[in-house]
């Protein structure tokens, strides 16, 4: 199944069917914000039209005529694909990024293209976003039939990650950033909806070092949100199901739900005597866990023939 999803999944970009209809534009200095920040990784300052001939030059490699308004419409639709029959941005790139090297990047468009072309060509291609992306895809993928249908996620459903860094009760700060990378396809209806190699961000809520009579570190975690195939972002965490399949695979750690809505790991079990000292929390880069989603998410699923 992953081999199969491997090789027509990268024929993604080159038909996509339309998932929805045209997104409503927001008011005008937040529509702007928002490109900026998916295009560049921020928002910037100046006048209105400045800024949008900027979005535009990068985005199609002229500065279009016409209404701000409408203008302003094009080049939102574009970088969502709410209304593209050829899907988003982010989708794309998604899914070149999945393709090649088996992991979803979280930077701003323009950094991601630079980074995919460095690697595959080895040096950083002239023209507009639209021009670069097609010119990858039409040296990377090939030409097959697939589908794509919005699908629900329900709460509840099971993703399983692994952490990007060690943490530990003696040397993590309470608002370390988490980050962490999905370890298994998450398949539904026979449609990926969340890729292996995608990425998502917690926070250690809390940290309690190890002390005396018998008390161990522990490491409280809230897992954040992740990031589905077409972008979206769903948010995660444990619950009772979880937590007990997390308290199942690990014979030396144990979790439980905390008052502030994460998950406290620790070690299990007692000290050998009540004088003793507890025992210090270590979760190595790369320990897994299991987390859910915490409320019912619609995402573009992709089904190939």
């Amino acid at each position: 199944m992953k081999r199969r999803l491997t090789i027509l999944l990268v024929s993604l970009i080159l038909v996509l069917p339309v998932l929805t209809a045209a997104a409503e534009l927001p008011p005008t200095h937040q529509a702007l914000a928002e490109i900026e920040v998916m295009l560049y990784g921020g928002a910037s300052d100046g006048p209105l039209v400045n800024r949008l001939n900027a979005i535009e030059q990068d985005l199609f490699g002229v500065t279009k005529s016409g209404a701000f308004v409408q203008r302003l419409a094009s080049a939102y639709n574009f970088i969502t694909g709410e209304s593209l029959t050829e899907g988003s941005i982010v989708l794309k790139l998604n899914v070149i990024e999945w393709a090649l090297f088996q992991k979803l990047s979280t930077g701003s468009i323009v950094s991601r293209i630079g980074e995919i072309e460095s690697q595959f060509y080895g040096q950083l291609s002239a023209g507009s976003v639209f021009e670069r992306i097609n010119r990858i895809s039409n040296d990377i993928f090939p030409t097959n039939s697939f589908n794509v249908e919005t699908v629900k996620v329900s709460s509840g459903t099971v993703v399983r990650v692994r952490i990007n860094i060690a943490l530990s009760s003696e040397d993590t700060k309470p608002g370390t950033v988490i980050p962490y990378t999905v370890a298994e396809d998450v398949v539904i209806n026979e449609r990926l909806v969340i890729p292996a190699g995608a990425q998502g961000r917690g926070t250690v809520i809390n940290v309690t070092p190890l002390g005396s009579m018998g008390k161990h570190g522990t490491v409280e975690i809230s897992w954040g949100s992740l990031t589905a195939i077409d972008g979206t972002r769903i948010d995660v965490g444990m619950t009772e199901k979880s937590i007990a399949a997390f308290n199942t695979s690990y014979s030396d750690l144990k979790a439980s739900a905390s008052v502030a809505g994460g998950v406290v790991i620790t070690v299990e079990g007692t000290a050998p005597g009540f004088m003793s000292p507890g025992k210090a929390l270590i979760l190595p880069e790369g320990t897994r866990f299991p987390i859910e989603v915490k409320y019912e998410a619609r995402v573009g699923g992709v089904m190939f023939n």
